[in-house]
């Protein structure tokens, strides 16, 4: 029992010397990126596109989960030639975008060709401004006919998701710069799975964890398909990665906690496409473990969507014997994430530790009123040079988001776009603080910050 106690308290000891760490200190020199650093903005097509009726989330938004339907959105999906100029304008060398499988595949083994033609035009607008594409090929949403058969619970999935990227690859595969598989599996598999905010509004962590090994797996087949149909492609998937640390620095159990969820949440996924062996693990809660053919080193880059951090608060009294607090004496955006910079410096170099390059595939700040997105993007922005300046191989920066956009149960209220929409007009409007990101993609260099 000694021996255990002690062992506890060695860990803590670790986990809170952990989350200290942080970049550090830099004499003050003028901060520049390496040569062909993209600089860019992100869009998801449900978001923004406007017209997406033949998915999940479109089912979820009719059963009354989310403070506003989509509907038209953005109308991106007519407007993507003026969201790409204003791209151009803000001097971006890169835009990232997805594909929306329900429109490409509105039912099982029918491929809508119109569609495919569709995202060829919005690929070509892109690279007529300059912008290399950056697609991914399932940001959350899935079509109503996998859905009505198990969807992501079901292995098939896995299949059918092959199949999906297989003709987008044939189809659109000479337009596509970058390939992102599947967006945040860990947000979706926590938000749908575990807490039941989004599809499937299901509350089962065993369930949610098989659902995580079937995104993996089909982000492993995915990944070898587009290889073998073009062996030069860069493949990656975007990781969101988060900050967990111990909410007092008296209680070791809080220190021990942020470690086991740190483990779980940012480094599995990455541990078991380097070794092949897929292991998902919560000690007492589940633990699932399987080699999985193909998987070894199935990752050209790590894709890292970065907002913000945790604090873990032991809690007996909670079902999960933990609760997430917020630092309350800290500056937050719009929606009450805490905004902690050296959270960017932390997650890079945690995710470069696994030998890939790293590309920010999101960071970005709910602000309505832009009163905060440019100190936000100066002191993240430092951060990422600061982890380039540590030996982490950053090859770019995609802002969320390049427009305002409707994020899912939140509705249309959080404001996260450089350019500002009128939804009632569509009139698209640049803030302000775009200019920070502006100037850094024309210079290479954060010049406008202090």
């Amino acid at each position: 029992m000694r021996n255990t106690r002690l062992l506890v308290l060695l860990v803590a000891i670790v986990a809170i010397g952990v989350a200290a760490m942080g970049a550090a200190p830099r004499r003050p020199k003028p901060i520049t990126f390496p040569k062909n650093f993209l600089w860019g903005a992100a869009t998801a097509a449900h978001q923004v596109e406007g017209g997406n009726y033949n998915s999940d989330w479109y089912q979820w938004e009719l059963g009354g989960h989310t403070k506003d339907r989509a509907g038209l959105a953005d109308d991106s999906y007519h407007l993507y030639d003026t969201d790409f100029s204003l791209a151009q304008q803000m001097h971006h060398n890169s835009h990232r975008l997805s594909i929306e499988w329900s429109r490409i595949e509105p039912s099982q083994g029918v491929w809508n060709w119109a569609e495919i033609k569709h995202y060829r035009d919005v690929l070509k607008a892109a690279h007529d401004r300059g912008l290399k594409t950056m697609v991914t090929l399932h940001h959350f949403t899935t079509p109503i006919w996998v859905t009505d058969q198990g969807g992501w619970t079901n292995a098939e999935t896995v299949t059918w998701f092959a199949q999906y990227t297989a003709r987008v690859v044939l189809g659109l595969g000479d337009l596509v710069d970058y390939w992102l598989t599947v967006n945040e599996p860990n947000v979706m598999v926590l938000t749908g799975y575990v807490v039941g905010l989004t599809p499937p509004g299901k509350t089962d962590l065993k369930q949610g964890v098989q659902v995580l090994a079937n995104l993996v797996k089909a982000h492993a087949k995915a990944y070898n398909i587009i290889h073998d149909l073009i062996p030069s492609a860069r493949v990656g998937f975007a990781h969101h990665m988060r900050v967990f640390e111990g909410n007092s620095w008296w209680n070791p159990l809080d220190a021990l906690l942020a470690v086991f969820i740190d483990d779980f949440w940012n480094s599995q996924i990455l541990r078991s496409l380097k070794t092949g062996h897929l292991k998902l693990s919560i000690p007492f809660l589940v633990d699932y473990s399987e080699e999985v053919p193909g998987m070894k080193g199935a990752l050209d880059y790590v894709g890292i969507n970065y907002y913000t951090r945790d604090l873990i608060k032991f809690d007996l009294g909670s079902p999960q014997k933990f609760d997430i607090m917020t630092k309350v004496d800290a500056p937050h955006n719009d929606l009450g994430w805490e905004i902690y910079p050296e959270g960017m410096y932390k997650s890079i170099m945690k995710a470069s530790s696994f030998g890939w390059p790293v590309y920010i595939t999101e960071n970005g700040i709910a602000d309505a009123g832009d009163t905060m997105r440019r100190q936000f993007l100066c002191d993240h922005l430092k951060q990422v040079s600061y982890a380039i300046d540590d030996g982490a191989d950053v090859r770019g920066y995609m802002h969320w988001a390049l427009i305002d956009n409707w994020e899912w149960i939140l509705g249309f209220a959080p404001r996260f776009g450089l350019v500002a929409v009128n939804y009632d007009t569509q009139q698209r409007t640049i803030r302000p603080s775009a200019e920070i990101l502006s100037d850094a993609a024309a210079t290479n260099s954060l010049r406008l910050c202090k």
